[in-house]
């Protein structure tokens, strides 16, 4: 059985917190406010792309 399928059976928030590193984060925030986007934008947008590519 993996990890996955051993987890109680509770629904999901839809938020969850990511920890970067300062520069990372300053350079996220700079990327998102370029491409005239909120820091949350710009994050669901990378992980739908990493969901939708595998």
């Amino acid at each position: 059985m993996s990890a996955w399928e051993s987890r109680p059976n509770k629904p999901f928030k839809g938020s969850f917190n990511i920890r970067t590193g300062r520069e990372f984060n300053q350079k996220l925030a700079m990327k998102a406010a370029e491409d005239g986007l909120g820091l949350n934008e710009a994050v669901q947008r990378a992980v739908e792309q990493f969901v939708v590519a595998r």
